[in-house]
């Protein structure tokens, strides 16, 4: 291992002797401490307190030490051998008053098996106006060692996750974020960011609950196996030589990660630009998993540097980012929302009887229509040629160049592809919008680098949307799909450049780095230009989304499952034809149908009366129905209850009174009261089917009408008079 990392690691086992002061106390009551250190579980300086039970110390205040310096931590927990565990129930604060860099938390586990843990359930915090601080520092080294910080409630300051050796350290912030407004390279180049993650062949986790506020950098991740470079830190550490490294990292965030400014040293000594996550990986084995939810990730730069937001490096690793919630968004001279270089190890092979010598291309030096592109190299025989190619509708012809008489001469080749001996798989998953004042996506990926982007939302920048880098092109394992893409000043979607903004590749023999902003200078004249590239057009997958309320409704014909990072999407390809299934609750009927997000394009229907749609040049398409209820018909009037009229004749000298009374066949009568008539005595109801006033009518006969007391009961059958037969007084 090299003495830099053997610095880092070892670093804390002087702590001891660097401690000061112990015990304070401050106002209404509260402990506080200058200085804790506990080592192979013994509290060597701090008060004097017992250990709880199960060995660990449990400090009921806050550590504050106004004169702390970088090489001792305020809070120090250390082992090599024994256990060292400790909770602190409030701050930890190292507050400098000289300009030096501080420390507030340190916690190292180094040695087989050896266990490191501190908890501190407020702030940690490690940062003034006149010096930057490095809030916590987290490192293991040796197999089964670990070490573990828990933060409550946010780290001001930078804070550095290493894990070396088989060993495991993880961050967790419970309740908040970390701020770190200027991030110093404390541990050498590339390690300028408010969260350092650096793993070598071991385990290292971070979880942050509140976002990550920084300038510079926000998080810098570095990853890797066996001798594989470290990018971000200059060293090509010796690893393990087990035929079986693995180094793993995850990182999750909630909230949002926002930076401005620049960093000079976020990757390099004078690297000048703005970083939001970077992400690096290398070596058989390694792998890191990025997760972000419900935030934003904002990174704005400034004149002469650059701006990522998401920038990924891998070379035969594996590399998983999942962004759910969140948009993207980089401003600056040179910015991109996305930047992905993904490396495989492959070789190309050609036979000579193969290669065209008769027929090549010459170009002289300064040839301004020279129109291939650099690829690789390839053996032929005992001779090494470098290897270019020229691409046309998604057709690669290779070449190989050989200068002779002060002329290149570039032979075509047949039959010549690369061989892939280790693949490097990247996936990319973003549910929100990718914006960029230069590039929204950039993909450089080499033969065998799986590489798997999927934009759940708009991917849009000025120069660029989608970019394809370095001969990088769609289908053989480099796959794009996303939900809309808009179209650049010049109309295209996806474009191509021979080498576009610098992509930094990490070169051990120039630590420097290559030179920032254009590989073929900074004048705007000597950008290399875009071509659109209209066979990856073809090729780019679209997301035919359904708006939420009409999910339950709609399903789609024409589309292709595709799925990538855990979920699957129904795609379709530009020009394509969708149709709808439908499947409308009863009582209900379509009224519109709509293609696009704000509901304003509708639907049509085929002939067979299905709406449909064909999938438009830059997608966008989100499907909805808005549906009626069918009225329902006026229901049928009940048929009318068969009816009779019941009448009451009550009778005088000059006239007959009526009263009719309807009533249902089959319903039982109360015969009215008798009635009363001056000068007479009512008798009786004389029942009859004969109208009084008929010449049929038959006069009362007491002896033989049918008579009916007042109050009897009577069914209704037909049509009836009751008619009040009277006695004169």
């Amino acid at each position: 291992m090299k003495s830099k990392f053997r610095i880092l690691l070892a670093l804390t086992l002087t702590l001891a002797m660097a401690f000061g002061n112990v015990l304070t106390v401050a106002a209404e009551d509260e402990k506080v401490y200058e200085t804790v250190l506990v080592h192979n579980g013994d509290m060597v300086v701090g008060p004097d307190i017992d250990p709880d039970s199960d060995g660990s110390y449990t400090l009921d205040g806050s550590i504050v030490d106004e004169n702390a310096g970088y090489e001792a931590p305020v809070l120090g927990v250390i082992s090599s051998s024994k256990p060292s565990v400790i909770t602190v129930t409030g701050n930890v604060e190292a507050a400098p008053e000289t300009p030096v860099p501080v420390t507030a938390v340190g916690v190292t586990a180094q040695g087989s098996g050896a266990t490191a843990k501190a908890t501190v359930e407020g702030e940690v915090v490690a940062s003034s106006e006149k010096a930057p601080g490095l809030a916590a520092q987290v490192g293991c080294y040796g197999e089964g060692s670990t070490a573990e910080l828990t933060i409550g409630e946010g780290a001001e300051g930078q804070v550095i996750v290493m894990s070396l050796g088989g060993g495991s350290s993880t961050l967790t912030i419970e309740d908040g974020g970390v701020t770190a407004e200027d991030p110093w390279a404390i541990q050498g180049p590339g390690t300028g960011a408010a969260v350092v993650v650096m793993n070598q062949e071991g385990t290292a986790n971070v979880d942050i609950t509140d976002g990550v506020t920084a300038s510079g950098t926000g998080i810098a991740s570095c990853t890797y196996t066996g001798g594989q470079s470290g990018p971000h830190v200059g060293d090509s550490l010796d690893g393990d030589d087990s035929d079986d490294p693995s180094a793993k990292t995850t990182i999750a965030v909630t909230g949002n990660i926002t930076v401005t400014g620049v960093s000079e040293n976020a990757h390099f000594p004078g690297d000048f630009g703005t970083v939001g996550v970077d992400l690096k990986v290398g070596g058989e084995g390694a792998e890191t998993e990025f997760t972000m939810e419900e935030g934003e990730l904002t990174v704005t730069g400034e004149e002469d540097g650059y701006a990522y937001g998401l920038d990924i490096e891998n070379e035969k690793a594996t590399l998983t980012a999942t962004l759910t919630d969140v948009d993207i968004t980089a401003t600056g001279e040179n910015s991109i929302g996305i930047n992905i270089v993904a490396r495989s190890e492959y070789r190309y092979t050609a036979e000579d009887e193969n290669i065209s010598w008769d027929e090549p291309y010459q170009y002289t030096c300064d040839d301004e229509e020279f129109d291939l592109v650099y690829y690789d190299s390839v053996d032929v025989g005992d001779k090494s040629y470098s290897v270019y190619g020229k691409t046309v509708d998604g057709e690669t012809q290779y070449f190989v160049a050989e200068y002779k008489d002060g002329k290149y001469y570039y032979y075509p080749v047949a039959d010549m592809k690369p061989e892939v001996e280790q693949e490097s798989t990247t996936a990319v998953t973003v549910e929100g919008d990718v914006t960029a004042d230069n590039f929204g996506v950039a993909v450089s990926a080499t033969p065998g680098a799986k590489t798997d982007v999927v934009i759940d939302g708009t991917v849009q920048g000025k120069e660029g949307s989608l970019v394809l880098v370095n001969n990088t092109e769609l289908g053989n394992g480099v796959t794009l799909t996303v939900w809309e893409v808009k179209p650049n000043e010049q109309g295209a979607l996806v474009s191509s450049i021979a080498y576009g903004p610098e992509l930094r590749p990490w070169d051990p023999e120039n630590p420097g780095g290559p030179e920032i902003g254009w590989a073929s200078g900074d004048d705007e004249e000597e950008k290399p230009e875009l071509v659109q590239n209209k066979a990856a057009e073809a090729q780019l997958q679209y997301i035919i989304r359904v708006k939420d309320d009409s999910k339950d409704y709609i399903a789609t014909n024409g589309t292709q499952e595709y799925s990538a990072n855990g979920k699957t999407y129904n795609v379709a390809h530009e020009g394509e034809t969708v149709t709808l299934k439908l499947n409308i609750p009863e009582g209900y009927e379509v009224a519109e149908a709509y293609s696009d997000q704000a509901q304003s394009m509708k639907l049509e229907k085929n002939a067979k009366g299905e709406y449909f749609l064909t999938v438009p040049r830059g997608g966008g398409v989100e499907l909805s129905v808005i549906l009626k209820q069918i009225p329902k018909p006026e229901p049928e009037p009940e048929p009318a209850a068969d009816t009779v009229t019941i009448t009451y004749v009550l009778g005088n000298e000059t006239k007959y009174d009526h009263i009719r009374v309807p009533s249902a066949v089959g319903e039982s009568i109360t015969l009215n009261n008798a009635p009363e008539r001056e000068g007479y005595t009512f008798l009786y109801w004389q029942g009859t089917d004969v109208d009084p006033q008929s010449p049929y009518y038959k006069q009362p006969d007491p002896e033989n009408d049918f008579q009916f007391r007042p109050g009897a009961i009577y069914t209704a059958k037909k049509d009836y008079n009751f008619v009040a037969v009277w006695k004169k007084n």
